[in-house]
């Protein structure tokens, strides 16, 4: 009996991605404004890029300011329009940005630890630096004092995040899809009960669509 039961919960725990509602439909900026959030050659340009990105609200999904798994993240997940503006204006607000960079990877930060801000990671595709909101998400966080937490030891950007490591919750690593369609596990993901386990797989779950998406 127990082992019907979890065979049941199991194939509900699959199906119920199937009634998942579509993303939602976001504004897209016209081809003329476009410039105005486009990646650079030089990381801290691309980071005032998503500051402008911030501070207007802009919840573009295609922008090429952000890698492939950032924009199916953003796409699926829009940030909240009211919360952008302050994140913006406290990007580079506390002093000179400044960047670690080793290989196609880069850490731009204020000079210095300033409580209640989190870097910024990027990475380096087709010579232009894009923003990596997935590993933003799943690798940092801000404790009750604003220090920033480096949750995931396997990040690849360990190398320029200037502050403390955390307990590592779960394996923050890709996400074997084992054959599932790439949007079907995300809705099903999304669908499923929030946990830190769900969340955490959520965020990472684009970075399995870069090379399709690339």
């Amino acid at each position: 009996m127990r082992g019907k039961a979890a065979a049941l919960a199991i194939c509900a725990f699959l199906a119920s991605g199937a009634t998942h509602p579509p993303p939602p439909k976001l504004p897209v900026i016209p081809s003329a404004g476009r410039a105005r959030y486009a990646p650079a050659a030089d990381p801290v340009a691309s980071v005032e890029a998503y500051k402008r990105v911030l501070v207007d609200a802009v919840l573009d999904p295609t922008l090429d300011l952000f890698t492939p798994g950032s924009r199916v993240l953003r796409a699926r997940r829009p940030e909240p329009t009211g919360e952008m503006p302050t994140a913006g204006a406290a990007i580079g607000a506390t002093g000179a940005l400044h960047a670690h960079v080793l290989r196609d990877r880069a850490v731009v930060s204020p000079e210095g630890s300033k409580p209640g801000v989190r870097p910024v990671l990027l990475q380096r595709i087709d010579g232009t630096w894009r923003i990596d909101q997935v590993e933003m998400e799943k690798a940092l966080r801000l404790d009750q004092a604003g220090n920033v937490v480096q949750r995931d030891a396997a990040t690849p950007y360990a190398f320029g995040i200037d502050g403390q490591r955390g307990a590592s919750f779960v394996d923050l690593g890709s996400v074997d899809l084992f054959g599932e369609d790439p949007a079907d596990a995300i809705a099903r993901l999304e669908s499923a009960k929030k946990t830190i386990g769900t969340e955490f797989r959520l965020a990472a779950m684009p970075g399995s669509l870069r090379e399709s998406l690339g």
